[in-house]
């Protein structure tokens, strides 16, 4: 079966044109031909066959139209007989009427033939069809898992990821089974949060995957840093609250928690060098002062920081609002991390060297109300629930 005409001859419609034209075959042997709407032509004879453009006459993927064009037989799925049907080998780059170029090496996948590709159903623009880690290849002839399911075994890890950490990806029960290397977590969670299964620290930060995901409650996107830019196991590692924002937190001698943070000093002393000078004194060359003042705007206290010589003086008032006598005080005796004035004007035991006492039971550490500057005595008074301050209009710090 010949087209008279060019290409040109066809149009989307099927209506017939003039001689050569539009739908014109001439039919030059007396086989059948789909799509002709009355059988019995005799070669020599002009058909009208519509809507060539849509029709596939051997269901190998190319419209009769397109094999006209592409010089195949349309009623040949496989004109050049080398296995693989005519639309496959177009769609691929290959020469349909070739036949030696089915079993040529597949250039996106060079462990395999185009005819390979084909018989298994892969796709041949990529070495892993089904996006999991393992190439088609090693799928089929080493892993013996299915190139077109991702997870094989069903167990809900991907078959590359199972194959690269030493795990069977056709048995779903090791999916779940516990890490052989972080007892902590199942080979399962590692893998749906994007942590490596050979270590208990993904990311090397000195906190656990575990600690990252079900004790601080991070994303495994950002598990270094908070959103003050302090890392995670740093607050873990000096007994703070790895949720809560420190970045307009003091500690005891005026520096900033996150001063503390990039100078790798402990929050919890004001003198980590022991050297005589504090630690607000060696970053910043000066001392710092706290001041404290009551709901009458009355001077109450101020806390001096001068390293070991640092001390606190605490103002007692009467009914009448005159200076009854003045307290002075270590700026932390108890060394529990709260400042002796803030002790004293609460009414808390100076003696008490705990960093978790709860004075009055309201769920929250004295340490912490301090921090939020919330009433330690008052059970009502609570900082909100990521633990940071509220109102800090009673206080005044100056250099």
């Amino acid at each position: 079966m010949t087209a008279q005409g060019g290409v040109g001859g066809f149009n989307a419609l099927g209506n017939p044109g003039g001689t050569g034209g539009v739908g014109r075959i001439w039919i030059d042997s007396a086989s059948a031909i789909s799509g002709i709407t009355s059988p019995g032509f005799t070669a020599g004879q002009i058909a009208w066959i519509p809507n060539e453009g849509a029709v596939d006459s051997d269901g190998d993927g190319l419209s009769n139209l397109q094999e006209y064009q592409y010089g195949t037989n349309p009623t040949n799925a496989d004109t050049d007989g080398g296995g693989i049907p005519d639309g496959w080998e177009v769609r691929c780059g290959l020469n349909p009427t070739n036949p030696a170029d089915d079993q040529t090496v597949c250039a996106a996948d060079p462990q395999m033939t185009y005819y390979q590709k084909y018989q298994y159903g892969l796709n041949p623009l990529t070495n892993d069809t089904d996006g999991d880690g393992a190439t088609d290849q090693n799928e089929l002839f080493v892993y013996r898992t299915n190139p077109t399911n991702a997870d094989t075994d069903g167990g809900g890890i991907a078959d590359g990821w199972e194959v690269k950490y030493g795990m069977n990806p056709t048995n779903p029960a090791d999916d779940k089974a516990t890490c052989a290397l972080d007892p902590t977590m199942t080979y399962y969670q590692k893998y749906i949060y994007g942590f490596n299964p050979m270590t208990n620290d993904t990311d090397g930060d000195g906190l656990t995957d575990y600690q990252e995901i079900f004790v601080c409650g991070m994303s495994p996107a950002n598990v270094s840093a908070g959103s003050d830019g302090i890392q995670v196991s740093w607050k873990i590692a000096h007994g703070l609250n790895p949720r809560m924002n420190y970045l307009n937190q003091f500690a005891l001698d005026g520096l900033s928690i996150y001063e503390k943070y990039v100078n790798n000093l402990d929050p919890w002393s004001d003198q980590n060098l022991g050297d005589g000078l504090s630690d607000h004194e060696r970053i910043h060359g000066n001392k710092a002062a706290t001041c404290y003042y009551d709901k009458n705007d009355r001077l109450v206290g101020i806390d001096y920081n001068r390293g070991p010589n640092g001390f606190s003086i605490a103002y007692v008032y009467d009914g009448n609002g005159n200076i009854l006598q003045q307290v002075y005080l270590q700026r932390d005796a108890n060394t529990n991390g709260i400042p002796d004035i803030w002790e004293f004007l609460y009414g808390l035991l100076l003696t008490n060297t705990s960093r978790t006492a709860d004075s009055d039971g309201d769920g929250w550490t004295d340490y912490q109300e301090w921090q939020a500057r919330t009433d330690p005595m008052n059970a009502s008074s609570v900082p909100n629930y990521l633990g940071q301050a509220g109102t800090n209009a009673g206080i005044f710090s100056y250099p």
